[in-house]
Order: C-alpha cells, then sequence, then structure tokens
C-alpha cells in the first residue's frame, strides 16, 4: 500500500527534505512522474502512464544520481514515445554500463555490521557470501549488464552448482541474487527481478539426509568426560568453564565471554542480555550451589569470568573445543 501525496511541482530542496515513513509514499511532479521514498530513505523516480488502455509504470532512476532536472529531461522523452504508441524504454539504455559486479558491491558493502558480541558470526557470515559469489557466479556474469541479465541465465548457472551436489549452496545462492537484483529493480536498473522464483525452480534439501551436530549418547562417554574435566590438571579457568558449560548448557560464545556485571549471587542466576543472543531475546539462567562455588573459585579483578594464563581476555573459543575432542577421543576410542 501507498500513500499518494499530490502537491505542485518539486523542487530540489523538497526533495531533500522527504522522510522515510513506516509505509512508502509516492510524491508527484508533473505528468505521471513521481518520485517513490522507501521506508529506508531512498528516493526513486518513477514514470506511471497508460498505453493501450494498459496502466504501466517506467523506473527511471534514484536521487540524487539522477537530479530533478535529469529525471524530467528523461520523462518528457518518455511521455514522447507513449503519445506514438511506443512503451518508454529508452531511459533504461543509459544503464547498460551498469555490470553485475558494480551492483552486487554496492549491495555488499550496505550489508553493515552491528556493535554486538556477535560481530565474529556476521563477519563469517559476509566473508561465506563474498566466497560462493565470487565462486560461483562472477566467472559468468562479472562483466554482464545488469539489465541483460535473464532468469533462464540464473538458472543454468545454478544448475552447474547444483550438478556438483552442492544443493544447500544453490538454494542460499538464489536468495542471495534475489536480494542484490532486487536493489538493482528498485534503483530503476531493471525493469523486473529475473531472480524472483528461482528458489522454486531449484531442487529442496533432503532434510532428512541433514545429520545433527556430534553429541554424545552413551551415559558411560558422558560419565569419563565429565571426570576427565574434574581431572583435568592444566589452567584452573579451563576446567572452571567446562565444569560449569555442563550445568548451564550456555553456548560456547556465552560463557566464555561471560562477564561479572551479568552474575547476580543475590538472586543465584546469569542474566544475559538480548543483543547477546541468538533469538534476541533477554536470557536468564538459574544457578544451582555447584554453579556458584566453581563461579566464587575465579577472579573477580578481570572484566571476565573466565581469562587463561593470567590474560585479560576471554579463553579462545578454539582452544576450549580442542581439549573436549582430545579429552572425548582418548576415552571413547580406544
Amino acid at each position: 500500500m501507498f500513500f499518494y501525496l499530490i502537491s505542485p511541482c518539486l523542487t530540489d530542496n523538497k526533495i531533500k527534505n522527504l522522510k522515510p515513513k513506516e509505509k512508502f509514499y509516492k510524491i508527484f511532479d508533473q505528468g505521471g512522474l513521481y518520485i517513490l521514498v522507501t521506508k529506508k530513505g531512498s528516493r526513486l523516480w518513477r514514470y506511471k502512464y497508460r498505453l493501450n488502455k494498459k496502466e504501466g509504470m517506467l523506473c527511471i532512476g534514484s536521487y540524487p544520481e539522477l537530479s530533478l532536472k535529469e529525471a524530467r529531461k528523461i520523462h518528457e522523452q518518455a511521455r514522447d514515445e507513449v503519445k506514438n504508441g511506443i512503451k518508454p524504454s529508452g531511459v533504461l539504455k543509459k544503464n547498460k554500463d551498469i555490470l553485475f559486479i558494480d551492483v552486487f558491491q554496492d549491495w555488499f558493502n550496505k550489508q553493515n555490521l552491528q556493535s554486538t558480541t556477535r560481530n565474529k558470526i556476521k563477519i563469517r557470515i559476509r566473508i561465506r557470501i563474498r566466497i560462493r559469489i565470487d565462486k560461483n557466479i562472477q566467472p559468468y556474469l562479472k562483466n554482464i549488464a545488469i539489465d541483460k541479465i535473464t532468469t533462464r541465465q540464473l538458472y543454468d548457472i545454478l544448475k552447474i552448482v547444483c550438478a556438483r551436489g552442492a544443493i544447500e549452496t544453490t538454494q542460499r545462492l538464489a536468495s542471495i541474487l534475489r536480494k542484490i537484483f532486487n536493489d538493482a529493480f528498485l534503483l530503476g536498473y531493471i525493469e523486473n527481478n529475473p531472480a524472483i522464483g528461482l528458489n522454486e525452480l531449484l531442487p529442496k534439501v533432503d532434510q532428512s539426509k541433514k545429520s545433527n551436530f556430534a553429541h554424545i549418547t552413551n551415559k558411560e562417554d558422558l560419565r569419563n568426560i565429565l571426570i576427565n574435566i574434574d581431572n583435568y590438571k592444566g589452567d584452573h579457568s579451563v576446567r572452571a568453564l567446562l565444569q560449569l558449560t555442563t550445568l548451564t548448557f550456555l553456548r560456547s560464545k556465552n560463557i566464555r565471554n561471560l562477564r561479572w556485571e551479568q552474575i547476580d549471587f543475590d538472586k543465584k542466576q546469569i542474566v544475559i542480555g538480548a543483543e547477546e543472543m541468538k533469538m534476541k531475546r533477554e536470557h536468564i539462567v538459574p544457578l544451582s550451589i555447584q554453579s556458584i562455588v566453581i563461579l566464587k573459585s575465579m577472579d573477580k579483578k578481570r572484566e571476565f569470568v573466565f581469562c587463561a594464563g593470567g590474560r585479560k581476555t576471554p579463553i579462545s573459543d578454539y582452544w576450549s573445543k580442542i581439549w573436549v575432542a582430545k579429552d572425548y577421543i582418548k576415552h571413547t576410542h580406544k
């Protein structure tokens, strides 16, 4: 749904002062030319026309990349084409030098990181996106104009990836391409999004063949790993972290980055803020007597509870996992 605002002819000053709202809205100029303001604040030039008794819409470009003066000039040319019974398309010819790689890079740069403890996870996601596109898409589309790429072309490229058996990667690539081409559509570089519907054309991941994370199901194995955690002769912080993990079942990231300010000894609980949780909800963990004993054995002079080797930084996820893996293999694969 859009809000329509009819006003006198637009001016650069009016356009600069247009602010985003809860919904998209349109500000008309003249002769069907209007500017569409998105919820994110983008200002996009559009031309609404009727040809052969059918309504049409032409994407012209975005402001301020395309000025008011330039938009009116292109609009005038498009109106003349409509009067002559021709579907207006000359404006899109201006985009023939806009390549897929340029649109992808602009989209990729907008995937900003938030200032939270999940930054490392988001960085890994960004790296995977970059690798997937560079490896599977760029070799075929890198230097092709964005408005020349078709759905069939994208489908054929993704079938090559699918033929390697990388079905899940193929589905993820289809989703990424849909977002990239959606940006191109909103900016007026293309008339429609050729990546819409690709997920439906491609094979789906067989959920029955997906395996769960490695886990212990044997009581004797569990007994062995708990005994060896208690008997660990290395750094006290490592042993305490592993002991508390078995009592609270916190995620590795949350327990390694546990800070003293998150522990309430009076209420006997750990409170982890919503911004640090995967589901963005505050997480409260009740503490048993054993958990409180473990926590009180730690040095409170540092910000983080678990700091190995006298350092001020939290224990590395890498080394805590290596220790558990080594102990598990030692006692379950004799």
